[in-house]
């Protein structure tokens, strides 16, 4: 094409004047401006540009097609059509931590411990029994509608020095105590108690008393509070049985050795028996057991039947029966015999001395031999 020198020049002189920084806006569709500095580029004749640019012209340049560059680059995979979005990646959803469920809005709290402490919870809970969760030997010590009460047990558990759990599961999945083998039970049960003879008196001494505490152990429990609560219930299960049994303190009063032993010979006893709790070093806790004492002849086979009835009663170690000369078996004139119901520093005694039910088996244990003593 023939471009007039006056044609060319007119251009020339719009490039360069102040429109030239317009001329984006006067741009055809289909290009873009580029701002440009002082060029000397080579021409496609080998040659030099007739003219250089100053800073800040522009040059319009046709782009190849029509369809307009994005404003920004395009965050989306290559190919994705105009206006539509790439499908969102699927959603991994965490899979939930299990939680034991409510089966017809029964859910269970069972209370266990290890299995190797079988001996003591039982000292604790007498229905506790052996079973296996998860292939673990344990002990189930109670089964709960309410998270409430098996916290309380477990608090108990907890503070006869017993590790317990609490397992929250469906209802119909809790064992139920297994029904007894025929097999030879380590603890059996018991007869009844026997009839006594008409006419026995039998004193009880409970051990210490007021401001002599005597022995205190795991937790701070106290031989004198011991003493005196299974005393009152072997005198209880004795007058059940047409027995005049009588203690030598009926409360937490001090009472001297020498009233002791007048007091059963006022009340022409025919069996005294006192009753006490035994301690060692702190740090021992493992040492625990049941042994009983005799002064005289007379009141040998009285603590030996005692000693086979709390062993049989309990499972408790056996400590033997031993002679020795405490004031109260000593200088009293009838059977006499004093039995030490357990180690209120050892770990397997305490967790039964301080648990009602622990008590309670150790005075029917007494009451028992008491009996069978005096029918003898």
């Amino acid at each position: 094409m023939n471009i007039s020198p006056l044609r060319f020049l007119t251009w020339s002189a719009i490039a360069l004047s102040p429109l030239g920084f317009a001329s984006a806006a006067l741009a055809a569709p289909g290009s873009f401006v580029v701002p440009t500095v002082p060029i000397n580029a080579p021409t496609s004749a080998g040659g030099a540009f007739p003219y250089s640019r100053s800073p800040g012209a522009a040059v319009v340049i046709p782009m190849p097609n029509s369809s307009p560059l994005p404003r920004y680059p395009t965050p989306y995979p290559t190919g994705t059509s105009s206006g539509k979005l790439p499908p969102l990646p699927n959603r991994i959803t965490p899979t939930p931590i299990p939680q034991p469920s409510i089966l017809n809005g029964k859910l269970a709290y069972r209370v266990v411990v290890n299995g190797a402490d079988a001996a003591r919870v039982s000292a604790v809970v007498p229905g506790a029994f052996r079973t296996l969760v998860n292939g673990q030997s344990v002990v189930q010590a109670g089964v709960f509608r309410e998270q409430g009460k098996a916290t309380e047990l477990q608090q108990i558990l907890n503070r006869n020095n017993l590790q317990a759990m609490i397992l929250p599961v469906q209802a119909n999945e809790v064992p139920s105590k297994p029904v007894p083998s025929t097999s030879p039970s380590l603890n059996p049960t018991l007869t009844p108690l026997p009839i006594p003879k008409s006419g026995i008196t039998v004193v009880i001494d409970p051990g210490h008393g007021g401001g002599d505490p005597g022995a205190i152990g795991i937790g701070g429990l106290q031989e004198k509070e011991i003493t005196l609560s299974v005393s009152q219930q072997v005198v209880a299960l004795l007058k059940q049985k047409g027995v005049n049994a009588v203690l030598t303190r009926s409360g937490d009063q001090e009472v001297e050795l020498a009233p002791r032993v007048d007091f059963a010979e006022q009340a022409n006893a025919d069996v005294f028996v006192s009753i006490h709790a035994n301690s060692f070093t702190a740090s021992r806790t493992d040492v625990s057991g049941i042994e009983t004492y005799y002064s005289s002849s007379d009141g040998l086979s009285l603590a030996r039947t005692i000693q086979t009835n709390l062993l049989q009663e309990l499972g408790a170690r056996d400590r033997g029966v031993k002679q020795a000369n405490f004031y109260v078996i000593k200088y009293t004139d009838m059977p006499a015999a004093l039995v030490e119901i357990g180690f209120v520093t050892g770990a397997e005694d305490a967790a039964r001395l301080a648990s009602a039910t622990g008590r309670t088996k150790i005075a029917q244990a007494i009451a028992r031999a008491i009996l069978q003593y005096v029918q003898s």
